[in-house]
């Protein structure tokens, strides 16, 4: 099941944001699909790392750290690569829409599973959402410390 997730997560990672950047009339540059490269090699990493336990619930906490939110976090680098001249506010908002939007579609995937197969995965959707959001804010930090003024 988990490398199936993980091609599922790298097919949406590496169609998706080119085929958004179509829809939006931009032609997406090849040079930074490897923004994209790097977010599915973060899901196909995540999967074998250890969660804290502060919780019942943080069971997922690095998968979603890395696999949600620094894979969320460099999907948005691909989007702010296509953008002229943004200013740090609006490299911030891309950040955290993109990872808005993938962790709450992720949830609702959780959601689905829960409802067909009978899991119970969406227990911890807070949890998910806040890794996602950390992971996803720290890509941004170390893109802005690292660039180039």
């Amino acid at each position: 099941m988990l490398p199936v997730v993980t091609l599922l997560f790298a097919a949406v990672f590496l169609i998706g944001p080119p085929a958004t950047l179509s829809l939006m009339g931009r032609s997406p540059k090849l040079r930074h699909v490897l923004w994209l490269v790097g977010a599915a090699l973060a899901v196909a990493v995540s999967w074998d790392l250890p969660s804290p336990w502060f919780s019942e619930y943080t069971a997922t906490f690095s998968q979603h750290l890395v696999g949600g939110g620094i894979s969320s976090g460099l999907v948005a680098m691909y989007f702010i690569a296509h953008l002229p001249n943004p200013t740090a506010r609006q490299r911030f908002l891309v950040v955290l829409v993109v990872a808005s939007v993938l962790g709450v579609a992720n949830e609702v995937l959780e959601l689905g599973l829960d409802l067909v197969r009978g899991t119970t995965l969406r227990r911890d959707a807070s949890f998910d959402l806040l890794a996602n959001m950390i992971g996803a804010m720290a890509t941004w930090l170390v893109s802005e410390l690292f660039r180039k003024r």
